[in-house]
């Protein structure tokens, strides 16, 4: 076995979140917060010698040995490392905010747009008005609660085995009833510019969803076509995720819908992942524009009972926006949880075929296009009961250019 005492954290690189170029809109939200503690850090990277290092070195060495390599990106211990948390230890993880006894922060925290923001908006919802959508009424979505407590303390996930005394996250989630519309026939109104998603057909096809035939053939082939379809420079996908509802039913590693609103980074996270995942990349790309996006498709067609659900980026302020790190053995990420606004407009597809797929935005350093988009899985109370369960499949994608 590899002596790991000479190499106590295997800390790959505290991602470099210096502000990005973009300073419109919801961009500036995951600028350094003075003054807010990050409970992790506490804990993590491990210090040689302390008793946390030695209960690892004693319960999960593979962890303390373990190192990420930029040309294996799809090899995630993690995922099965979590399964290695003795019961009951998950703490309050989610826990519902009315169970806590803070004062909301949202009672001091007014609502406000930009004059830009406001027009936006309000431009979109006369052109709903026009195009006379369908509507699901009071569809149940969970944002994060809005409580003092992210005055003094960052949101965070951690993914390893249970740590004494650090809870698994301190998100807690807040329920609002809101309106989603269906889009079909009107695909055309949303965009990666404006909207931060769009809605496309995708020509790459699969007869067999596996681990194997997604690393082996999905994701070259779709490298190529979104590579195409964008007109970029460079397309690299660094990480891929099967979702499948009741997940725990079965053996694997297929992650379930996350019901909860939420982006999956911020504008800084993805400039500092393109130095992770891509170190060899030349200074001229880095320099240039980079955008994260996440490819969504299902594989259960065409009816899902938990679809995927789109925040137009043009209804986000950015307030609303709270950075959140997501702390992995060897670096910590950053990812965006979302405060409820009435001001949020939220859209859907309805029985998505086989060729349909969602391209959403996770981050980009442009200044004059939508940025980020928040998204939730929700059940669709318009299905009836009994209606299939949704199986699906994201990549994330580094796009150069």
């Amino acid at each position: 076995m590899e002596d790991t005492s000479a190499a106590p954290t295997h800390w790959a690189q505290e991602l470099d979140l210096e502000p990005v170029k973009n300073q419109n809109g919801p961009a500036e939200a995951a600028t350094a917060q003075k003054g807010v503690r990050q409970p992790w850090r506490e804990y993590w990277p491990l210090t040689c010698g302390s008793r946390l290092y030695e209960k690892f070195q004693i319960e999960f060495p593979d962890i303390l040995s373990w190192r990420f390599d930029s040309t294996r990106p799809f090899e995630r211990p993690w995922r099965f490392w979590r399964d290695r948390i003795a019961p009951g230890k998950e703490g309050d993880l989610y826990k519902g905010a009315e169970e806590s006894k803070e004062e909301p922060l949202l009672r001091q925290r007014a609502a406000s747009e930009s004059a830009i923001q406001a027009d936006s908006r309000r431009n979109l919802d006369e052109q709903l008005k026009k195009l006379n959508m369908i509507a699901v009424e009071s569809v149940p979505f969970y944002y994060l609660a809005p409580l003092d407590l992210y005055r003094v303390q960052k949101p965070y996930r951690h993914q390893m085995p249970n740590i004494d005394g650090l809870k698994r996250s301190n998100v807690v989630t807040q329920c609002h009833p809101v309106t989603v519309y269906e889009v079909s026939g009107n695909e055309h109104v949303f965009t990666l510019e404006k909207s931060g998603f769009e809605f496309a057909k995708c020509p790459v096809s699969m007869e067999d969803w596996t681990e194997s035939s997604v690393i082996e053939q999905y994701i070259p082939r779709l490298e190529d076509w979104l590579k195409g379809y964008l007109g970029c420079e460079q397309v690299s996908v660094y990480t891929y995720r099967f979702r499948k509802k009741n997940h725990n039913a079965e053996k694997c590693d297929w992650g379930g819908p996350l019901f909860r609103v939420h982006c999956d980074s911020t504008e800084q996270s993805c400039n500092a992942k393109a130095k992770l995942y891509l170190p060899d990349t030349p200074e001229s790309l880095m320099k240039g524009r980079i955008r994260c996006l996440n490819v969504w498709r299902p594989i259960t067609t065409p009816v899902q009972d938990c679809p995927l659900a789109m925040c137009d980026a043009r209804t986000v302020n950015k307030e609303d926006l709270v950075s959140m790190d997501i702390v992995y053995p060897h670096y910590s990420d950053e990812a965006y949880e979302v405060m409820y606004s009435p001001t949020h407009r939220w859209f859907y597809k309805k029985g998505m075929q086989s060729d349909d797929i969602i391209i959403f935005k996770l981050g980009d350093n442009s200044e004059t296009e939508a940025t980020v988009c928040p998204h939730s899985a929700f059940m669709d109370p318009s299905l009836p009961s009994g209606a299939p369960s949704r199986v699906s499949i994201e990549i994330k994608a580094i796009v150069f250019g």
